[in-house]
């Protein structure tokens, strides 16, 4: 069997873990193994522009006969890691969640609090001290934006501060940028509402509804680079929270977003409800470091034709991959770093968490990898989502996806997965329960979008902790009762197939052909975020015409303010 990159290929035999099945298979497969008994999951996209390698990875049934299958063994030690890994994760995102909720009240005392209601005037004391009520373009379709920027805009000139919401209907069509320093706080009731109807030209619909960037810089439209934000230099200390019964509502637009975090630190997102997002993500999150995402629930979601659009959505500033299109954003590929997503609720999502391109600097005559580093989900559910998976990790680094529940992934093809893996290292998946979903856990070869093919191919390194941190993952009511493990570039992969405990109503057991392997990577760096000498830097367009791109909005609109 080929390597790749040199990485070492371990037998499984040599650490006592698990002996090749007596029931072995016939043959070696390529990428994916050719599906039997239904349709093929052929030529499927990761993104709206991907052209991946086409997933023909269905269950070889053979003559097998479904039954529940024996889970490997796995060494003591190695089990103790494990659990101590896992924890160590646990406990660092309950450290971050503390930090920042400390941090919150330090500031709250320090800055003005606004509390308004959806009959509050817009302030006099904004940006340029801009009396909105006389402007041209404020109407009863466009108070409540009015009203809610000329805070946002007050609270820069302070320093920051912190903006209340109570109950009542928000409507809000433009954009709402949030500068540094700030707390926008929904009370239990208070809705605020994406709209699209302003019946001026002097209001610009946006594509989102809350931006972390600063007004001054963010009704500028990116027009040159220094109101653009590039790596992690953009607005810091901001929290998004609501009681219960606050929601966010996208209103069923197509290509409409909640919150939009981007070249931020610190940022927290915590307590609210997002219903009716269509063909978008609820959370668009790129180039932004120490971030917790807390206790949301996210609501069901139209049908968008890849069937890819997370809720929560990592992604990098890259004008190739289209993945950040906002005029305000450098394209200069920076990753997210430090990313918490805990103790949420998704259902009825098309994806509830994960990343579905990646970007690559180019060093010298070909291109290195970028990674998402240190991200933790955790202590989620995941409940009846309509897409491919409840998780779709691409290309994250030192990542743990851990003590999460996923309870169906409805079947269309039937090859839907619980936590798909396209591109890692030093993931540790660990304690999940996966239940009613045809696929528990799948590692993938795979490319980015079709216009950057020359990314080259999502690799997942394996080490041996992470490999033994599969088998405490719980499965019931699935079609396969192992991993499928993909290793090489088409032509050149074999079969892996790794089982792992299954409590009730498991399919096919896994067949062996070859002795089961898992590769540890060479010492190389990984590659810092962002400034790559192959990026573009400059910015990007936030108006887009359709479903071409991840962010794109209505023909003719983007994020620009205006009196």
């Amino acid at each position: 069997m080929r390597t790749l990159g040199g990485v070492v290929v371990v037998s499984l035999l040599a650490l006592g873990l698990g002996a090749p099945s007596a029931n072995a298979g016939n043959g070696a497969s390529t990428l994916g193994d050719q599906q039997s008994g239904s349709a093929a999951d052929s030529g499927e996209s990761l993104g709206d522009d991907a052209g991946g390698i086409p997933d023909a990875s269905g269950v070889d049934g053979g003559a097998d006969t479904p039954t529940t299958a024996s889970p490997l063994p796995v060494a003591a030690s190695l089990q103790k890691r494990v659990s101590e890994s896992t924890g160590s994760a646990t406990a660092s995102a309950k450290t971050l969640r503390s930090y920042l909720k400390s941090r919150d009240k330090v500031r709250a005392k320090k800055r003005k609090t606004y509390r308004v209601t959806p009959s509050t005037k817009p302030t006099k004391k904004g940006y340029k001290n801009t009396n909105y009520r006389k402007s041209k373009g404020y109407n009863k379709y466009t108070k409540h934006y009015y009203m809610l920027r000329s805070y946002l805009e007050r609270i820069e000139k302070n320093g920051g501060g912190v903006l209340v919401l109570k109950k009542g209907v928000y409507l809000v069509p433009g954009a709402l940028y949030v500068p540094k320093n700030t707390t926008i706080r929904l009370e239990k009731g208070a809705v605020v509402r994406k709209t699209r109807v302003t019946h001026t030209a002097k209001v610009k619909v946006s594509n989102a509804l809350f931006q972390t960037i600063r007004p001054s810089k963010g009704l500028k439209n990116g027009k040159s680079a220094k109101y653009r934000y590039s790596g992690y230099k953009g607005e810091k200390n901001i929290t998004i929270t609501g009681k219960p019964g606050s929601v966010i509502d996208l209103n069923n637009i197509a290509w409409a977003h909640g919150i939009v975090i981007g070249h931020a630190q610190r940022v927290t997102v915590k307590g609210i409800s997002f219903i009716r997002a269509n063909r978008a993500h609820y959370i668009e999150l790129d180039a932004s470091k120490q971030v917790v995402i807390d206790s949301n629930s996210f609501g069901p979601v139209g049908k968008d034709t890849c069937r890819c659009k997370e809720a929560v959505n990592l992604d990098t500033p890259d004008r190739i991959i289209g993945g950040f299109p906002f005029a305000w954003s450098a394209q200069d590929k920076t990753a997210n770093d430090t990313v918490v997503v805990t103790r949420n609720g998704f259902n009825g999502t098309e994806v509830g968490v994960g990343t579905h391109n990646f970007s690559a600097n180019k060093v010298g005559s070909s291109y290195v990898q970028i990674y998402h580093r240190r991200i933790t989900v955790s202590g989620n559910t995941f409940t009846n989502i309509k897409g491919r998976y409840a998780v779709h990790v691409m290309q994250w680094d030192k990542a743990t996806v851990a003590n999460n529940t996923v309870d169906k992934v409805v079947q269309t093809s039937g090859i839907e997965r619980g936590i798909v893996v396209d591109g890692s290292r030093d993931l540790l998946i660990s304690k999940n329960v996966i239940m009613n979903v045809p696929r528990a856990i799948e590692l993938r070869v795979t490319t980015t979008g079709a216009n950057a093919l020359f990314y080259g191919y999502s690799v997942n390194y394996v080490s041996e902790i992470d490999f033994s941190s599969w088998q405490t993952n719980i499965i019931s009511k699935v079609d396969e009762s192992f991993i499928r493990w993909a290793t090489g570039v088409p032509g050149e992969d074999l079969k892996r197939r790794i089982a792992i405990p299954c409590v009730k109503s498991c399919g096919v057991p896994a067949k062996y052909k070859y002795v089961q392997t898992y590769i540890i990577p060479e010492p190389e760096p990984t590659p810092e975020p962002g400034g790559g000498t192959g990026g573009d830097a400059g910015a990007g367009t936030d108006t887009g015409t359709g479903s071409g791109g991840d962010t794109g909005g209505a023909t003719g609109t983007s994020d620009g303010g205006s009196q």
